[in-house]
């Protein structure tokens, strides 16, 4: 018996059931992986990996020089335009 599968993987290709039951349990799985596994890289080197570098910058300068580089025009207007764009982003989102 031939029918079209309708996962995502099959792109509309016409399988027998055994045929079908064999490439799901082994390719599936196997895809399923490699697919979290690039995405969770791809989030720990876009978001996770500019906060630890930030957090390693900050600890490297010491309190003192962290509240006068923050306290700067440029750092400020910096500040205030991230916390701007994160207001209207969750408006937006909500």
């Amino acid at each position: 018996m031939r029918r079209v599968l309708p996962s995502p993987f099959s792109w509309g290709v016409e399988v027998n059931s055994s045929t079908a039951a064999r490439q799901s349990s082994l390719g599936g799985s196997l895809g399923r992986l490699a697919l979290f596994v690039l995405i969770a890289s791809y989030l720990a080197m876009i978001l996770i990996g500019p906060i630890v570098a930030l957090l390693i910058e900050s600890a490297e300068l010491g309190p003192n020089e962290l509240v006068r580089a923050l306290s700067q025009p440029g750092a400020l207007e910096a500040l205030k335009m991230s916390s701007l764009l994160v207001g209207i982003a969750a408006v937006v989102n909500a």
